[in-house]
């Protein structure tokens, strides 16, 4: 499935990389009409989604999936299956957990910011 989304998928790519440009222009354009703590809120939730969100998509999830695409299930044994599957499964979801908190996080502050603007 991962190798499917990779594989120049037009939708997500488009959703995916528009939430990342979408993100740094509503930053540019807050820092230009904000002010006061809306800005540093605006410039925090920025932060927090792309540095707590993105990043490690970029530097851990990625790299872990693209691990398992290369695995070949069939032809390994259960044991090695199971130590793959364990050396994959703990670091993925430790950092989707993390991906997901900073998620929730940075909207919650975007959600604030807009019902107070």
């Amino acid at each position: 499935m991962d190798g499917i989304i990779q594989n120049n998928q037009p939708l997500f790519i488009l959703v995916w990389a528009g939430s990342i440009l979408s993100i740094i222009i509503t930053l540019i354009l807050g820092i230009m009409n904000l002010s006061g703590t809306q800005v540093y809120l605006l410039v925090f939730a920025s932060i927090l989604y792309l540095i707590g969100v993105q990043l490690p998509t970029f530097r851990f999830n990625i790299p872990l999936n693209n691990s398992l695409q290369h695995l070949d299930i069939e032809s390994s044994e259960e044991s090695e299956a199971t130590s793959v599957r364990d050396a994959f499964e703990i670091p993925w979801n430790r950092w989707n957990n993390i991906r997901t908190v900073n998620a929730i996080l940075a909207v919650s502050m975007l959600l604030v910011l807009l019902i107070r603007s």
